[in-house]
Order: C-alpha cells, then sequence, then structure tokens
C-alpha cells in the first residue's frame, strides 16, 4: 500500500476556510449518518434474507424487478438459487398460488421500505434515479472512516493550494461543479446502476487535476507498506505520480467493465475519479490560459494577504526625501511612520532631524510626548523618563505637553526625582485641560498628596468642574494628605464640604444628562449617579422667585465628606425642550423635575414637596440655602 503523506509546496498565504469547512461537513455528516445507517443495514439485511430464502423455497413466484436490481447478486447467481429450489411445485389452488406470491411481495416489500429510509438511498447518488438533492449531498456522505479518512487525506494535501490561488468563492464554486460533474458522467456511464454512488471522491479527483496544472514540479513524500518488515518513504514528482494514479484509475475502471458489463464497477466508483480529474484538469488548463486568475483574483489575494508593513515603509520613504533634503515631504512621512508605530524611538530621532530644519519644535515636542504615553502604557518606564530627561536638556518643563506630564509625575517621585516631579506638577496644575480624561486626576492624586502644599486642594478644586468623574476616582481625591492628625482633617472637611458646579442641561435621555459648565465643556452625566435632587425657590427683589434644580452626587443626609452638586439654574435655560410637549414654562419645569426623579432613580429632598410647584421650599438668599445645606451634613 501506498499513502502520500505530504509534499514540498505546503506553505498558503491565510487559512483555507473552504477546505476545512469541507472537511468539517463531511466528519459532521458521517458522525450523524453512520449509526442510522448501521441500524438500517442490519434490518435490510435481516428482510432481504427472509425474502431470498421464501422465494428459494418457491422459485416459481415472481421477484419484484426492483428487489433483484438492489441484491448484489447477477443472473448466474440467481439461477443457481432458482436450481437450488428446482424441487419445489407451485399450487394446483389459484387461491393458494395468489397467497403465496402475496407474502412474497409482503417479504420484499419489506426490504423496499427499508432500503429507502437508509440515509445513503435518500441522500446518495443512485443513476437511474439522478436528482437533487443527492447530486450535491453524495459529495459530504462516506462509506466508513477508512473511505472518509481516505479522500480527506488526499484533499489535505491538494486543496488548500488550489483554495490559495483562486479564492475562496472561485474554489467552493470548483470544488461542488467537479463532484457534481464526476457523479453525473458517472451516473450516464451506468444508466442502469442501482448501487449508491457516495463519497467526495470526484470531486477531490477534480482538484487533483487542478494541483497537476499549478504544482506539476512539486516533490510528493508516500508511505509504503509492503509487509511490516519492508516499509518506508519516497519523493516523487506531481507529473508523475498523479497521471500514474489517473492511469490506474482508467484501468481499474475498463477491467471492471468487462467483468461486469453495465452493472456495477466493484464498489468503487473509478469512472469517477478519472472524469472528475479530466475536468479539474481541463478547467485548470483553461484559467490558467485565460489568465483570468492572474489577472482579476491573484491581486486581490495579495492585497489581503500581504505582509509588508505600511508604515515601515512610509518610513524608509521618510529615509530617503531626509537625504534629498526635502524636509517637509520626510516630515510627513515620518508622522504617518509614527501613527503605525506610535513607540518607536528611531522614528522620533529623524522626525527630530526633519522639524531641526522645518523650524517646527513643538511638532516634535507632540510627537515626543507621545511616545511617552505610549512607552508608560506599555509599562516601560525607564525608556520613557530616559526620553524626558534627554528633552529636558535643551526644553523647559513648561514646553512639555500637558498629558504627558500629568503621567511622569509619579514614575519621577518613584524614581527618587522629586525635583522634576514637583516641577511638573506644578505645570500641570497651573495649566490643566479641562477635558483631561478621568485618569488624569487618579494618576495626579496620591503624587499631589506626596508633594504637599497647597497641590491636591487645587486638584480638589480643578475636579469641581468635572460632575462626571467617577466615584472611585472622588474617593481618592478626597483622601487626606499623608500625616493629617484628625482636627486638621475635620477642618478641611468643614472647608471643602459643600462643592457646587452650575451648568446649562442641553439634552435629557433616558440614562444620560448632557450639560454645558461654565467653562463652555460639554459633559454627560449619569443619571444613575444623582443621589437626590433638590428644587429650591430664591427670593428676588421684584418679581418672581429664582428657582435652582440642584443634582446631588453625594447623600446629602451623610455625616461627614463633601457634598457635590450639580446646579441648573431657571435663568440660564428653557426647560421645554427638555419636556416636550409641555409648552408653560412652569409646567415644562415641573415635568423636568418628574423626568428627572423617574430616570435616576433619585430621591426629592428634602421631601416630596419639591413635585408641588405650590409648596418648593423658598429662601430669602443663596446663603441661607447653602447654610441648611452644611447643616444637613452633620
Amino acid at each position: 500500500m501506498i499513502l502520500p503523506i505530504g509534499h514540498e509546496s505546503q506553505e498558503v498565504r491565510r487559512l483555507p476556510w473552504v477546505s476545512f469547512a469541507v472537511i468539517a461537513l463531511c466528519v459532521i455528516t458521517h458522525l450523524l449518518v453512520s449509526p442510522a445507517v448501521k441500524v438500517n443495514r442490519s434490518a435490510s439485511e435481516e428482510a432481504a434474507i427472509q425474502a431470498v430464502w421464501y422465494w428459494v423455497e418457491h422459485p416459481y413466484l415472481e421477484l419484484d424487478p426492483e428487489f433483484k436490481a438492489q441484491i448484489s447478486l447477477n443472473e448466474s447467481e440467481w439461477n443457481d438459487l432458482r436450481q437450488s429450489g428446482k424441487g419445489a411445485n407451485p399450487s394446483q389452488d389459484p387461491a393458494q398460488l395468489q397467497a403465496e406470491q402475496e407474502w412474497l411481495d409482503h417479504l420484499t416489500g419489506i426490504f423496499l421500505r427499508t432500503l429507502h429510509k437508509n440515509p445513503y438511498y435518500r441522500w446518495g447518488l443512485i443513476p437511474k434515479r439522478i436528482g437533487f438533492p443527492g447530486l450535491i449531498s453524495h459529495m459530504f456522505i462516506h462509506g466508513g472512516w477508512l473511505h472518509l479518512l481516505g479522500n480527506m487525506l488526499f484533499f489535505f494535501l491538494t486543496g488548500p493550494f488550489i483554495e490559495d490561488i483562486w479564492g475562496r468563492w472561485l474554489y467552493g464554486f470548483f470544488y461542488l461543479s467537479m463532484g457534481m460533474l464526476a457523479g453525473l458522467i458517472y451516473c450516464l456511464h451506468y444508466p442502469n446502476q442501482n448501487i449508491i454512488l457516495i463519497g467526495a471522491s470526484g470531486a477531490i479527483a477534480g482538484v487533483m487535476g487542478a494541483f497537476l496544472v499549478y504544482f506539476w514540479k512539486t516533490r510528493i513524500r508516500f508511505a509504503f507498506f509492503l509487509t511490516f518488515l519492508f516499509s518506508g518513504t519516497f519523493k516523487a514528482p506531481a507529473w508523475m505520480m498523479l497521471p500514474l494514479w489517473v492511469g490506474v484509475e482508467s484501468l481499474n475502471a475498463h477491467t471492471m467493465d468487462r467483468i461486469s458489463p453495465g452493472l456495477r464497477d466493484g464498489g468503487v466508483a473509478h469512472w469517477a475519479h478519472v472524469w472528475g480529474f479530466a475536468l479539474g484538469f481541463l478547467a485548470a488548463m483553461v484559467l490558467r490560459w485565460t489568465g483570468l486568475v492572474q489577472r482579476r483574483i491573484a491581486p486581490a489575494i495579495e492585497k489581503k494577504t500581504r505582509l509588508s508593513d505600511p508604515g515601515l515603509e512610509t518610513y524608509e520613504q521618510g529615509l530617503i526625501r531626509l537625504e534629498k533634503k526635502d524636509y517637509e515631504a520626510a516630515r510627513d512621512s515620518f508622522l504617518a511612520a509614527a501613527r503605525s508605530h506610535p513607540g518607536d524611538l528611531d522614528i522620533l530621532e529623524y522626525l527630530e532631524v526633519a522639524t531641526r530644519h522645518t523650524g517646527e519644535r513643538d511638532l516634535f515636542l507632540r510627537q515626543a510626548a507621545r511616545v511617552i504615553e505610549h512607552r508608560l502604557h506599555k509599562k516601560d518606564t525607564a525608556t520613557a523618563l530616559a526620553l524626558y530627561h534627554r528633552l529636558r536638556q535643551d526644553t523647559p518643563a513648561e514646553s512639555i505637553p500637558i498629558r504627558a506630564s500629568a503621567l511622569l509625575v509619579q514614575p519621577l517621585l518613584d524614581s527618587g526625582n522629586e525635583t522634576e516631579a514637583r516641577t511638573l506638577m506644578d505645570h500641570v496644575l497651573l495649566n490643566f485641560a479641562p477635558d483631561l480624561p478621568h485618569g488624569f486626576f487618579f494618576a495626579l492624586a496620591e503624587p499631589a498628596r506626596r508633594l504637599g502644599g497647597e497641590r491636591i486642594e487645587r486638584l480638589r478644586d480643578l475636579a469641581q468642574n468635572r460632575p462626571d468623574l467617577p466615584a472611585p476616582v472622588q474617593q481618592e481625591l478626597d483622601k487626606n494628605p499623608a500625616g493629617d492628625d484628625g482636627e486638621k482633617s475635620a477642618n478641611c472637611r468643614r472647608r471643602r464640604e459643600l462643592r457646587v458646579t452650575t451648568a446649562v442641561p442641553l439634552r435629557l435621555g433616558a440614562d444620560l444628562l448632557e450639560l454645558r459648565l461654565d467653562n463652555g465643556a460639554e459633559r454627560r452625566l449619569e443619571l444613575k449617579r444623582v443621589a437626590s435632587l433638590a428644587v429650591v425657590a430664591l427670593a428676588t427683589a421684584d418679581g418672581p422667585p429664582n428657582l435652582l434644580f440642584d443634582l446631588f452626587l453625594d447623600d446629602p443626609a451623610a455625616d461627614e465628606g463633601p457634598l457635590r452638586l450639580l446646579r441648573l439654574d431657571s435663568k440660564a435655560f428653557d426647560p421645554r425642550p427638555l419636556a416636550a410637549p409641555h409648552s408653560g414654562t412652569a409646567e415644562a419645569f415641573s415635568a423636568f423635575v418628574d423626568r428627572l426623579l423617574e430616570n435616576s432613580s433619585a430621591r426629592p429632598w428634602p421631601d416630596a414637596r419639591i413635585l408641588d410647584t405650590r409648596r418648593i421650599p423658598q429662601y430669602p438668599d443663596l446663603d441661607a440655602y447653602h447654610r441648611e445645606l452644611a447643616g444637613s451634613t452633620g
């Protein structure tokens, strides 16, 4: 026995999903079909034996032609069976003779009904009844594990490589077409045959024919087993072994036709193999001759599977432009390369050279800051600090971008460089951008406490304009500086107990309130963070009272800690767009409060009076209201 076990061209550019899907479908189908086939085969054999033996005992009866066609016996064998029961004579009673015939028909009918339930019969391809779905489904059904594994071995060694050349869609169409055409020609060759054709070998033979066209020089490795003591491996080129294989298949097909002309081919569909291989070879030759694959399919696959790095290609272009002293073009190339490789120091170095000639030092510093941020994100603190110290040789701390400066304070402190850390911290607090992400507050909280002074207070003041800060970040900011005694901590709490951020509501959603703060920044507040809602009226010198809508981010009834609230002043916004379809201002304000309470699950403060416009708590001025709030926190 000789089996192929590999070949030299075993690299593909991308995973052959169509080939994997075919293998998976064949295996799954076999697992599902095999148990039913086993049970059905046992029942069919038992029914066939009962019918044949009854006929042998009554050879003068007529067998159902379909029954005879399904039994693997030729006319000579049927005659021998008839002769074995020759001594039996037909009954002279017509009624008895009819009853015997009916019983034989009943037995053969049981066999045929059982046969028709066999998955092979239902989903296989039978020459006498060509049609769907058998023309396709027969390719995914196999007669046993050896049949399946043998086919999948040949397929695995050829299919993925044709899929790699032709692409998935063309290859999938080709595979199904080869299986259908090979099966159809086989049926036309044996038009009266009732033996079921199953297996993927016709389609796989087509793939092997295509493999010969594209990989004819490839040396295939074979394993041979002549005896247990005489086995080994050898290599031979595809142009020799594949034609030899199809030649042997053709010889076997002709031999079986001579032995059993027009009936069957010995249980192996040799002609399906031959025609599948020939059609696959012809189809591949046509595709190669027309150049369709080379012109249309190959470029698309190459584009998807190209392993080159566009960022490095752009970097190389920048080096060429730098050598030609085209500094502006080189700068653009290095910036494009940096987007693909944000932490690359070599790209940064050449960008510095280009910007030195273009006079764009700030542009270089911004990119250097991005490299520092990237290195810190990757936990490469040593490289980030080394780059910072290199920049500081000729760059003041005030020129380092804020984001990188904020992230560097903690690493500088940890490395023992407190002076640089203090310089950067003061630079950050002085030029703090209002839209910095939450993480920067968290990153600065501990360094601010360690460096002392008023830095933590300054950071807390900046946080008042950020009602969107998550609770963990706010808790980190609220921690006391190390070494504070209890009295000092209590004083700090009293000084910062009430934190008010004024804003204008823009849009009210089911779970978000969009706001514009005093500094012009727009924020989104998750309504689930609102603990309580207060509505109060402040007396004015003339005219109706002024309404304040306070959204408490902390519990106003707590005994300690800061009380943060977001204040919406009725003078600053129109409630009607927020509480449509209400037209009146008073009605809209009331609906706005109802929606806030409903969407946030917040508690009304101090009680449910705020839901009644006639009972809203009133205060003579803002100080009186603030004193009550301060008292409510203990």
